[in-house]
């Protein structure tokens, strides 16, 4: 199958279950984790709309699984899009988010959530076009083709820590500033993180460190760098008599922050790439898996 043409009808009923996998998290608890494969599949598929878009086109809405084909994982249009107007935009919109909750949707009972990571501020921001002038918007095209969900975690978990040294660096400020204070955070987040295992020892390292957290959103964004920076220090990463890694590439690492924070750093990405600042180096290395 890796290199014929099938449907995406076809591939989807073939491959569905090499598209998510479940993983434990230092403090026992489980997330879904998007693979490489279910990666590629996501992202080729949202490409084939935002192509479209980009040029006033659609389907309206009135398309399958199979007019859709795929070779070696990409998807690829098989029917040709018209121009349908922006209604025709968001009516495709709407049937692909159906179409991809399915697909995507978990009932593994060990959950809490039933999608992978960042998938609802995905399916959001497929719901609420930029649509300028008739077409798709340049920054809302790349929003959608560089999603968080798209990256498999420990790329994601680089992309964080990169994304924090460019708001450090930045001459942007006051649009950095704007996209963190905007953001949606979990409610009573330092309290919480406060009383989690494998959180509570980065807690307690800033504060001998005399960086204690505050509880805004600003310190929100530096503790999940932190725990990407410090995180693989915690003895929960190795097992007892041999140091085997307990959770490859620190993927239970990364998990920890959508799990505990939500769709926090998502909604600071949407910000600052619909405001215009530069994070494209960090965005295309974070997908390096992917394409």
């Amino acid at each position: 199958m890796a290199d014929e043409t099938i449907t995406l009808q076809q591939y989807v009923n073939a491959a569905r279950q090499t598209f998510l996998t479940v993983a434990l998290l230092p403090d026992q608890n489980h997330s879904l984790e998007i693979t490489p494969e279910g990666c590629l599949f996501l992202l080729t598929w949202t490409k084939c709309f935002t192509e479209a878009f980009s040029k006033g086109k659609s389907w309206n809405g009135d398309f399958t699984l199979a007019d859709f084909k795929v070779c070696r994982g990409h998807v690829q249009k098989h029917k040709k899009p018209k121009k349908f107007g922006d209604e025709g935009m968001k009516n495709d919109m709407e049937k692909f988010v159906e179409e991809i909750e399915l697909v995507f949707r978990s009932r593994d009972s060990r959950l809490r959530f039933t999608y992978p990571p960042y998938f609802s501020d995905f399916t959001f921001r497929l719901r609420n076009l930029e649509i300028i002038q008739n077409v798709l918007s340049n920054q809302y095209k790349l929003l959608l083709e560089t999603h968080m969900c798209f990256m498999p975690s420990y790329e994601r978990g680089c992309f964080i820590i990169g994304l924090y040294r460019n708001y450090q660096g930045g001459d942007q400020n006051d649009k950095w500033e704007t996209a963190i204070k905007t953001a949606v955070c979990a409610s009573g987040w330092k309290t919480k993180v406060s009383n989690v295992v494998f959180f509570k020892d980065i807690v307690t390292k800033a504060e001998e460190d005399g960086r204690t957290y505050g509880k805004t959103n600003f310190e929100a964004f530096r503790f999940s760098r932190d725990v990407m920076t410090h995180g693989a220090d915690q003895d929960y990463r190795f097992e007892t008599n041999n140091e085997e890694e307990k959770f490859p590439d620190d993927s239970g690492i990364e998990l920890m922050i959508p799990y505990h924070l939500g769709d926090f750093i998502a909604r600071i990405v949407a910000k600052v790439i619909l405001d215009g600042i530069d994070i494209t180096d960090e965005l295309f290395s974070a997908r390096v898996k992917c394409v």
